[in-house]
């Protein structure tokens, strides 16, 4: 019997201005906390990963983002306790002020400059974020 393997999807937006970008600790989630990620989340099932990409910024940034306003700049390959296909967005534009969102999951909200992360930054995360200036549209991590 042949098996095909399943890899688990998630979103990843990052929020952008002026060389910044929004990042959020977290907190009692269970998966690196006190570490900064942007928002995200797995992509549920009938959902679009844009529309992953859409629900995860309103639920975890209290903004609305439009689709047509939406980035997909890389795509990660990534080796962890799953495998992963990771979907990475910018946003430049966007209704509301963020906020958290998630206070039960998230403690901080801060816009960090590009090229000076706070080295509690999750390293995939950290590493997606390189290839914004490279145009590297696709990695692998972590196999």
């Amino acid at each position: 019997m042949n098996t095909r393997h399943n890899f688990r999807s998630a979103c990843y937006v990052f929020l952008c201005k002026d060389n910044k970008v929004l990042l959020a600790r977290r907190f009692q989630t269970g998966y690196k906390d006190g570490q900064y990620s942007t928002m995200a989340g797995h992509v549920e099932p009938n959902e679009t990963i844009v529309d992953c990409a859409i629900r995860e910024v309103k639920e975890e940034a209290v903004v609305a983002v439009k689709a047509e306003n939406l980035k997909l700049f890389h795509i990660m390959n990534r080796h962890s306790d799953y495998d992963y296909l990771d979907f990475f967005f910018s946003c430049k534009k966007w209704e509301g002020k963020p906020q958290i969102g998630e206070p039960n999951l998230c403690d901080d909200l801060s816009w960090c400059e590009i090229d000076k992360l706070p080295d509690n930054t999750i390293d995939y995360v950290k590493e997606a974020l390189i290839y914004i200036g490279k145009k590297i549209s696709f990695s692998k991590y972590a196999w």
